[in-house]
């Protein structure tokens, strides 16, 4: 499969004004709605995820990230770093051990 844009979701607002743009759309869709209620999905989004991963055990949470270390490594994401930002430290500093 072809693929003309791959987006992100740390910068999906940016994605979307790429892919807008490209496809010669600017002007004809209003993204200040997505962007507004974006921000806000955002913030209940990273409650219920800590809420979901305080729930799950160090143990398994490496099993997790072992399991897709490869989709970890090919998007270039960090569950160290994903952890941290939950002040999730005990989880971040596991599989900082898976790591080494």
């Amino acid at each position: 499969m072809n693929y003309t844009v791959i987006g992100k979701m740390e910068s999906m607002n940016e994605d979307i004004n790429y892919i807008i743009q490209k496809a010669g759309l600017t002007g004809k869709i209003n993204v200040s709605l997505y962007e507004n209620s974006s921000q806000n999905a955002n913030n209940v989004k990273s409650q219920e995820e800590k809420h979901f991963w305080s729930q799950v055990s160090d143990a398994l949470a490496v099993k997790v990230c072992h399991a897709y270390k490869l989709d970890f490594d090919m998007f270039e994401y960090s569950p160290i770093e994903y952890f941290q930002s939950l002040n999730l430290i005990s989880k971040a500093n596991a599989v900082k051990k898976l790591n080494k």
